[in-house]
């Protein structure tokens, strides 16, 4: 007799992972909206210091920059104070160096520019002794509108967007064991045989 047995088993696991990203996005000004970027001295104003002072101007992915003015030194006592300290190095406000026309040629047209605040970037010092800034006056506008005059509208504030975006993955594993159990009965049969002889004698 064979008896076979199969049992299956099978386990299945589900695993549910859930991402959520959340982007931030700065809206681009509108055009009649004049922008100041102020990027403080390098300190100390050596050269190998200029990476330290940098200036960003940004219009964002939609407009360009239209630059309305730039100067670099010293015009309010309340911009930049000075981080070394030195004697009278905010006191004259009235020195500065027109960079109009240099600070155009690396930002007008671009989408974003990066701009550096200390004497070996501009090519002179305006004002020896004297703490300086960057100044840059201007406009994020629709590249067909490069070559309008410039019109400052009432200053406004970039709006902000803050997008969150959940991705839900879901992965199933399925696990199947089967496993089969075998049973065999074997019968033996035996036979015997017995043989009986009869012997018969007559005497006369």
């Amino acid at each position: 007799t064979t008896t076979t047995t199969t049992t299956t088993t099978t386990t299945t696991t589900t695993t549910t992972t859930t991402t959520t990203t959340t982007t931030t996005t700065t809206s681009t000004v509108p055009g009649d909206t004049c922008l100041t970027a102020v990027g403080c001295e390098a300190a100390p104003p050596q050269a190998q210091f200029c990476d330290n002072a940098t200036l960003t101007l940004d219009c964002g992915a939609e407009r360009v920059i239209k630059v309305a003015g730039a100067f670099y030194g010293r015009l309010s006592n309340d911009l930049c104070v000075d981080p070394l300290e030195r004697n009278d190095s905010m006191v004259l406000t009235t020195c500065f160096l027109d960079l109009d026309v240099l600070v155009a040629e690396e930002c007008e047209g671009e989408s974003s520019c990066e701009l550096q605040a200390c004497n070996a970037a501009v090519g002179s010092d305006p004002c020896f002794g004297t703490y300086k800034y960057l100044q840059v006056d201007y406009q994020c506008v629709d590249e067909d509108d490069l070559n309008e005059p410039i019109d400052c509208g009432e200053p406004q504030e970039p709006t902000t967007t803050t997008t969150t975006t959940t991705t839900t993955t879901t992965t199933t594993t399925t696990t199947t064991t089967t496993t089969t159990t075998t049973t065999t009965t074997t019968t033996t049969t035996t036979t015997t045989t017995t043989t009986t002889t009869t012997s018969t004698t007559t005497t006369t």
